[in-house]
C-alpha cells in the first residue's frame, strides 16, 4: 500500500474536507491517507465524521502530531 501524507494543523484553513472529498471521488487504488497533526477546535471530529460517510475508514488515519525524527520518518514513508 501507497502512503500519502499530510502534516499540519487539522484547522478549516486547510481545506481537508475538499482532500476528502476529492479521495472519494477518485478511490485510488492501492494507496492510503495519513492525516498527522494537532488538532484545533475538535475539527478532526468533523473530518473523522466525514471519512465515514464517505467510506473512507480503512484507508485513512488521523494520528497525533509529531515533531524531529519522527516527522522526519513519516516524510520519508510516503509516497
Amino acid at each position: 500500500m501507497r502512503n500519502a501524507i499530510f502534516i499540519g494543523r487539522i484547522h478549516p484553513k486547510k481545506g481537508l474536507p475538499l482532500l476528502i472529498r476529492a479521495w472519494s471521488q477518485l478511490r485510488p487504488e492501492g494507496w492510503r491517507m495519513r492525516v498527522i497533526g494537532p488538532d484545533e477546535n475538535s475539527h478532526r471530529n468533523q473530518l473523522i465524521k466525514m471519512v465515514d460517510a464517505e467510506g473512507l475508514r480503512d484507508v485513512w488515519s488521523f494520528e497525533e502530531a509529531i515533531n524531529g525524527d519522527a516527522k522526519w520518518e513519516a516524510l520519508l514513508s510516503s509516497d
